[in-house]
């Protein structure tokens, strides 16, 4: 952590800031992360797909996106189970306006099924050389969840 630290301070002129960190860990920002969010919930694949190849253009590390996404499902799960003012959300106030809003729409049923797409992709992308098609696999998969039945109503129907 002190050598991060260092790091940090060495590369950063001036003051250290979120988006200086987030240039040396290349990770998202939470914007770059609300706005994949956004695309995904609304059912939009092709905008989604162009923000995870403008991602990686940047240089940013997949695999961290990934687990930035899997926090904000996690924070709609809660969301979905808890309520809007759900305990265990440490996020901006940002982020959480924007899990309220999202979460307000979705089936847990849903959420629950967003974070095993994620999760999945993930694990698939661990030492594979194909993680942007990997994440762009699972974005669409997201985007599209909404579309899927559930398997009661497929039960129901037979």
């Amino acid at each position: 952590a002190q050598t991060l630290l260092d790091q940090l301070l060495g590369s950063s002129p001036g003051r250290l800031t979120a988006a200086s960190v987030h240039a040396l860990l290349g990770t998202a920002g939470d914007e770059r992360v609300l706005d994949l969010a956004d695309a995904v919930l609304a059912g939009d694949a092709a905008r989604a797909v162009a923000l995870v190849g403008d991602a990686a253009e940047r240089g940013l590390q997949l695999g961290e996106l990934v687990d930035q996404l899997v926090d904000f499902w996690r924070g709609l799960m809660l969301v979905a189970v808890a309520g809007p003012d759900a305990a265990d959300l440490s996020v901006s106030p940002q982020v959480g306006e924007k899990l309220r809003s999202h979460a307000a729409g979705r089936s847990l049923d849903t959420v629950l099924s967003g974070i095993d797409v994620l999760t999945t992709a993930k694990a698939r992308m661990r030492g594979s050389p194909h993680a942007q098609v990997l994440l762009e696999v699972a974005v669409v998969r997201l985007a599209r969840l909404d579309e899927l039945l559930p398997l009661a109503q497929l039960a129901e129907w037979v």
